[in-house]
């Protein structure tokens, strides 16, 4: 095999690892948690510890990260739903390719204003 796999080892060993160091360096409300995928994707599993009514947003993340940006996997609830356009419309703004850190503080930053227009009404 060539590429990144033969220089730097199997996607199968690195991801989970360099996920879990950037996870260990996220901010202290968000709490994640990685799951294996099949292909060799992985899950990703977050809640927000400030807001525990908030759903949780699950992100995707493929085997080719960091050059392939994760992605949210839709949300059946109705504020999760919410949160999520309000997410799309910040990562417009991003870079072609953005980092789990990246989309997760985009993500706190969506909830917050999501819940904070809905106290309004």
């Amino acid at each position: 095999s060539s590429g990144i796999n033969a220089e730097y080892g199997d996607p199968a060993v690195l991801l989970p690892m360099m996920l879990t160091s950037e996870i260990s360096r996220l901010p202290d409300f968000l709490q994640a948690e990685v799951k294996n995928k099949e292909r060799g994707d992985m899950e990703v599993v977050v809640r927000h510890k400030t807001y525990p009514i908030a759903p949780k947003v699950i992100l995707v993340v493929p085997n080719k990260y960091p050059e392939q940006s994760p992605w949210v996997k839709g949300s059946q609830n109705r504020l999760g739903k919410e949160v999520e356009s309000a997410l799309k419309d910040q990562l417009v703004r991003h870079p072609l390719t953005v980092t789990l850190t990246q989309i997760l503080l985009a993500w706190d930053f969506s909830l917050k204003k999501t819940l904070r227009a809905r106290s309004v009404t």
